[in-house]
């Protein structure tokens, strides 16, 4: 049997030969993934091929020029397998249009009758047939073996990757997100606390433990670039950015857009706007949908129509956006229906619990608190829980999913989140500065049509601000402050005016931005404000205020106030977030008697929006916004002191309301602290394995890699010397790349490679080492005055899937080490890995060739280490089917609650359901050992 790759290549006594052509029907291995099993050619493109792999029930597709796959060629005298199991031996071989026809005894069978469950060379096989490798190559291989299992296994997995701040409430969102089989959720903590990281993140997750592998996002074209490159720099996915030039460089025979590439990132205005465009997308199988900013998609828009069927069409679902309620509570009800329509298929329903949130929010509190329940409490626990009893509101696991359940059924449910700076420590305080200016009664009369027509939303107006109060302020505050300075007003119009009107008065950086730039303008103007010697101002339209941060500054100047407060939230949202290290100092110049005197009072005075994110601001401006508008243009001082008075009262009010009801629910649902502390720990705790970047170092070295050290945290890798093809170097890297293993490092460092568990580097190279036959068997010596005999065998338990069970969630793949002596005993305790590491050496001993030692030794010794592997596989099959029960038990119990109270859900949904289980439970049964690595040491003179 002989591999075939794209690459001449020869690798010990294995042949790889030079294939000139792909064809359809020919058997091809991952080298990546070997699981998948073997390979069967589907289609053939001049840059592309496409392989199917049944045993796997999944598909990929590759670049022909740089395919990661081996060609699987058997040879004479070879025995294989088919379709139907039956097995034959070659006598002869034929290629028929480079596809290869195998003729045995009785009949002919060509290769794409093979069976598609496969198993490489044995490396019992090996060790019999005299192939030994160096000790230092079987030490590497189980090192790699172990450092991949225990990062496999490890809570870290996903999470150690990603070049952020281990910031608890983040962590904690990610963790509950990814821990569920297909994800939907509102991402919705406030602006500045990191919904993008999250959502990020929680892609980084899922696409590591290949649960998905189709993702497609949607922003506005503002956000375009930005989440290209937040994606690249801080968690190395690489999205394709689908816009007019990419579409207009694809080939002729291309065309659709989604077919060429996994990651497809899209802003929402040209997605809309190509029907043809809509239909590739909609048509495409999505595992998960990201939308950011989600709050600009009205309910009966078409945009909102078409989200609808893209939710519907894919598995996963993440929608962005730091202000739920801004455009009403339907529209936040509609926003909830993309994600669950099970759940929330009935409005007026969702508002009657919304008015029980209350109640659910005390019963919690109690649970919380283990304080006692009375009937009506326990009641309503019967209701989730029918087995309640008092045993399980003691056990604080069981109570702590009682209370999920609760949130879930009677709260705001599982598929929103939303953090606030009140339930996070050491953010940085706001402080406001408000600057009162007179002015003549023509100003006033100006500034009342420009209130008019902010409200209105008009941006025909002409504005003149030579000698407008606030920009004269504008004027004198910038000569005397040398800071970075942020400057917001509601429209392109009048950010240009102000730009116009400064520079008529002095000589200051000023970058503008805002929505009639083109999208590279508006990303370089951003850039010129971020360098330390760049712009000091950047004027901006309310367009500034969503998605771009600007946490290096900490002056803020509102030219003028938005009407709705959500608005203003984002506005500051800019500078008052995760990152910014000072007090943040906002500047709110006005003119005397002018409705925006009586907008800023509300706002202050009703509900202290500068100083704090007000929680009740979207009820406040629901209930009194359009009275308040009425008043402030009418200039009636008593209608206007009566509506302060009246919303401080109902901000209070409600406050406390949110405080025990909807907003209690969501801040228990939305952060554990003490899940988050432990994640966090073990994040930690991997990152200070030293091993790990002892054993990265190795593996660099192996395949030719050099690394310099150029300072303590730092090393210089190059490709120089590179030995193997396919060895996974970052993209959009030099041959020459800074590397470090410390967070710290990385993180102040963005020229820096962060070589993690997740790097794709660290999980390629450890693919690539792990894919060959390197290090597989050792025979060695011990010096003794104690002959014996040992084997040492490495098993791999294998849990071989259909791609769509995302079986890796609940079975990764585990090692398991055995060692027995001559006797028949089992010594793996007794002879620990180290020991025999330390005390053996190599050699080419004729042992083994040995018909005695052969029969009467090793083939004994080989049976007791199979019996004693399969016998910890058994248990740890048990232990997996345990834990995989209870969590499609309570998902299952879900939707059958569920459908008690909403027709919506079927019994056809939740009987797939009860079959993925089964399905999912028969694999992890079948789950199969193979043995991956033998070490057989000689002791003494045996």
């Amino acid at each position: 049997m002989d591999y075939c790759t794209a690459h001449p290549v020869l690798q010990g006594n294995r042949r790889f030969l030079i294939v000139q052509k792909c064809a359809i029907g020919q058997r091809w291995i991952s080298e990546m993934e070997p699981e998948l099993g073997l390979g069967i050619i589907t289609e053939v493109s001049s840059r592309q091929v496409r392989l199917s792999f049944p045993a796997a029930e999944t598909t990929r597709q590759y670049a022909i020029a740089s395919a990661p796959i081996k060609r699987l060629v058997f040879t004479v005298g070879d025995t294989i397998k088919t379709r139907s199991g039956e097995k034959y031996t070659i006598t002869e071989i034929e290629n028929r249009d480079e596809v290869l026809i195998y003729i045995c005894e009785n009949r002919r069978i060509s290769e794409a009758e093979l069976h598609s469950v496969f198993s490489h060379a044995s490396p019992l096989h090996r060790l019999k047939s005299g192939f030994f490798d160096l000790n230092s190559d079987f030490i590497l291989r189980i090192q790699a073996l172990e450092w991949r299992a225990k990062h496999a296994q490890s809570p870290a997995f996903g999470f150690i990757g990603a070049r952020i701040d281990l910031i608890p409430h983040q962590l904690y969102v990610v963790w509950n997100v990814v821990s569920r089989q297909n994800p939907r959720v509102l991402l919705s903590d406030e602006v500045g606390l990191g919904k993008t990281i999250e959502a990020c993140l929680i892609l980084h997750q899922l696409l590591l433990s290949r649960r998905i592998s189709r993702v497609l996002i949607i922003v506005p074209e503002s956000l375009l670039h930005q989440w290209f490159v937040e994606l690249l720099r801080r968690f190395n996915l690489v999205f394709r950015i689908v816009d007019a030039d990419y579409v207009a460089s694809l080939p002729e025979d291309t065309s659709d857009p989604f077919d060429e590439d996994q990651l497809a990132l899209i802003s929402l205005e040209f997605l809309k706007n190509g029907p043809k465009l809509t239909n590739h997308a909609l048509n495409a199988e999505w595992d998960m949908l990201v939308v950011d900013e989600v709050h600009h998609i009205l309910e009966e828009s078409p945009e909102y129509h078409m989200m609808q069927q893209l939710a519907d069409n894919s598995k996963g679902l993440l929608l962005l956006t730091a202000t739920p309620e801004q455009l009403g509570h339907r529209s936040h009800f509609a926003r909830l229906k993309l994600l669950d329509p099970s759940r929330y298929h009935d409005f007026d329903q969702f508002e009657r619990e919304e008015n029980d949130y209350l109640k659910t929010a005390g019963l919690v509190n109690k649970l919380l608190e283990q304080k006692a329940l009375e009937a009506s409490d326990i009641n309503l626990l019967h209701k989730v829980d029918p087995t309640l009893s008092p045993e399980k509101l003691r056990n604080e696991t069981k109570r702590d999913l009682l209370i999920q359940q609760l949130i879930d059924r009677y709260g705001p449910g599982r598929v929103m989140y939303r953090n606030t700076r009140a339930a996070i420590p050491n953010f940085p305080r706001r402080r406001v500065h408000f600057y009162p200016h007179n002015a003549t009664a023509t100003a006033l009369r100006t500034l009342e049509g420009e209130f008019a027509a902010d409200c209105q939303n008009k941006s025909s107006l002409e504005y003149h601000y030579q000698q407008d109060a606030r920009l004269l302020w504008c004027v004198d505050f910038l000569q005397r402050q040398k800071s970075k300075i942020l400057l917001i007003c509601h429209t392109q119009q009048k950010a240009v005016a102000v730009h116009t009107a400064l520079a008529r008065h002095i000589n200051v950086k000023a970058a503008l931005f805002h929505e009639q730039m083109t999208l590279l303008q508006r990303d370089r103007f951003a850039a010129w404000f971020a360098e330390q010697d760049g712009a000091q101002l950047l004027i901006c339209s309310e367009i500034g205020s969503e998605g771009r941060n600007f946490q290096f500054a900490h002056h803020l100047i509102l030219f003028d106030v938005p009407l709705d407060p959500e608005l203003l939230e984002q506005r500051i949202g800019r500078l008052d977030r995760i990152g910014q290290r000072h007090t943040i100092h906002i500047h709110v110049p006005y003119v005397v008697g002018t409705p925006q005197e009586a907008l800023i009072r509300w706002t202050h005075e009703g509900f202290n929006a500068f100083a704090t994110n007000a929680a009740a601001a979207f009820l406040i401006y629901e209930k009194f916004g359009q009275a308040f508008q009425n008043s402030a243009m009418a200039q009636d001082k008593a209608v206007l002191e009566a509506i302060l008075h009246a919303t401080r009262e109902y901000n209070t009010n409600m406050l406390q309301e949110l405080k025990l009801g909807r907003n209690r629910l969501l801040e228990l649902n939305s952060f554990n602290p003490a899940v988050a502390a432990h994640l966090k720990n073990e994040i930690l705790s991997l990152e200070k394995e030293s091993a790990f970047a002892y054993l990265m170092l190795r593996l660099f070295e192996h395949f030719g890699v050099t690394h310099d050290e150029i300072s303590e945290q730092i090393h210089l890798i190059g490709m120089d010397h590179l030995t193997h093809p396919d060895f996974p170097f970052p993209p959009f890297r030099t041959e020459h790349v800074p590397v470090s293993f410390d967070r710290h490092t990385a993180l102040s460092r963005q020229d820096v490679e962060f070589i993690t568990p997740d790097h794709p580097m660290v999980m390629g190279v450890l693919d690539l080492y792990l894919g060959l036959e390197k290090g597989t068997v050792v025979c060695a010596t011990w010096q003794s005055d104690s002959p014996a005999l040992f084997l040492e065998a490495f098993y791999i338990i294998e849990c071989l899937a259909p791609a769509r069970l995302f079986i890796e969630r609940f079975f990764p793949q585990t090692s398991i080490r055995v060692v027995v002596n001559h006797a028949g005993e089992d010594v793996t305790k007794a002879i620990s890995f180290e020991l025999l590491n330390k005390k053996t050496k190599a050699t080419t001993s004729s042992h083994v060739e040995n018909p005695v030692i052969m029969r009467d030794m090793l083939s004994p010794m080989v049976e007791k280490c199979q019996h004693i592997a399969l016998g910890q596989a058994e248990k740890e099959k048990i232990k997996r089917l345990t834990q995989t029960k209870e969590i499609v038990r309570a998902e299952i119990e879900r939707l059958e609650y569920l459908q008690q109270v909403n027709p919506n859900v079927s019994s056809k949904e939740i009987q797939a359901l009860k079959e993925e289980r089964d399905t999912i439970l028969h694999s992890i049964q079948s789950a199969r050992s193979r043995l991956d690595a033998v070490r057989f040491i000689i002791k003494g003179n045996f």
